[in-house]
């Protein structure tokens, strides 16, 4: 709540600066992903980054502030959702001739009518007290994430049906892509299974068949560090 508050206030004074530099949109997505997939689990529901298209291998902007609005709406998507899953989309688009990236999150949840859809993204404003009473929040972080995403080049907004699922969309400025290599949605999954690989087992580089001299006084540590290296 605090940081929401600070957050907020920034934005509205103007002090709010962007740190824009090259990352990578498959390791923000990824990195979502792992953080709020033990959440998704406890509800039974799958979370799952996809490409649709094609997609840069890096763009330039402010990965703190994207990754900052891609928790928010996904965490709000699995809060809001009891059964099936969501779903992180990323496609290039392009809008007065400039690359975007559009990140869309949908969801199997609850949903929104017209009216609720017309309070979100204001300040300490939610879809309806019910949601409030049930679900908790400040309704402070759609307001922040609109603010953000304007600030990336971008707009947001949302679709929905009540009952059926939302999908709350965002596009962001890429950047100069000049030379940036393209990647496909085959291309795409392989670097999701590799990074969620990475995650699982902590390992980033992998040894081809080789010796490892293990030294250590404690029996014990040098049967662990063996057992580990071995796997």
């Amino acid at each position: 709540l605090l940081n929401d508050v600070l957050d907020f206030s920034k934005i509205e004074a103007g002090k709010l600066e962007l740190e824009i530099r090259d990352c990578s949109p498959f390791q923000i997505m990824m990195e979502v992903v792992n953080v709020l997939r033990m959440k998704a689990e406890q509800q039974s529901l799958y979370l799952e980054p996809v490409i649709e298209g094609t997609l840069p291998e890096t763009i330039q902007t402010d990965s703190t502030r994207l990754r900052q609005v891609l928790m928010n709406l996904v965490g709000n998507a699995i809060k809001f959702t009891t059964e099936g899953g969501v779903r992180i989309v990323a496609s290039t688009v392009h809008k007065d001739g400039q690359p975007q990236v559009l990140f869309e999150v949908r969801d199997t949840g609850i949903g929104l009518t017209p009216e609720q859809r017309g309070r979100l993204f204001q300040q300490f404003m939610q879809a309806d007290s019910s949601v409030t009473r049930r679900f908790g929040g400040t309704g402070l972080g759609l307001a922040i994430s609109k603010k953000l995403t304007e600030l990336m080049g971008g707009a947001i907004g949302v679709d929905s049906t009540p009952g059926v699922g939302s999908t709350f969309h965002f596009s962001i400025s890429a950047g100069d892509l000049t030379g940036v290599p393209m990647v496909n949605q085959a291309q795409a999954q392989e670097r999701f299974r590799a990074m969620a690989r990475r995650q699982q087992t902590g390992i980033k580089i992998w040894f081809k068949p080789a010796r490892v001299l293990v030294t250590d006084d404690t029996p014990a540590n040098r049967q662990l560090v063996g057992l580990v290296l071995r796997k």
